[in-house]
């Protein structure tokens, strides 16, 4: 038996409206979202729970804000692990906040569901906007 230890990773943060997060109509407030993303290891296999949203451009995604401190890179450096150590990405979805950073992680293999690689790759019209289509099919996976 394996005992795999996890590490949230703090890869930033999305502001968004809480009527657009929780569908409550007249709530004009706003809510702060982290980004979050999951190292996870036994000692020998390392593994990564999504890659988080990549570096904000200014203009996709806003307001999306991440620190240098936030990056991928960093956070996984505060562990002392690379990114290149990582043998294992494994995606909960492939939004462009759980799937940004795919392209730090040179030496993993990426697993995700047939079902979101499909509705990624040709999303319906209102999630279009959710998805990085480029970055996703640049990355090959592994399907499941």
């Amino acid at each position: 038996m394996h005992i795999y230890t996890i590490y949230p990773l703090d890869l930033g943060t999305v502001t968004r409206s809480k009527s657009q997060i929780v569908g409550v109509k007249g709530d004009n407030g706003v809510i702060d979202i982290p980004i979050l993303a999951y190292f996870v290891t036994d000692g020998e296999r390392k593994i990564m729970i999504d890659t988080g949203g990549g570096q904000p451009d200014g203009r996709r995604y806003m307001p999306y804000t991440r620190s240098e401190e936030q990056s991928v890179v960093n956070q996984l450096g505060k562990i002392d692990i690379l990114p290149k150590e990582i043998d294992t990405v494994i995606f909960t979805h492939l939004h462009w906040d759980h799937a940004g950073g795919n392209k730090e992680f040179t030496n993993a293999k990426f697993y995700a569901q047939e079902r979101e690689l499909h509705n990624a790759i040709a999303p319906l019209p209102i999630h279009k906007g959710s998805y990085d289509i480029k970055l996703i099919v640049e990355t090959d996976y592994d399907v499941l």
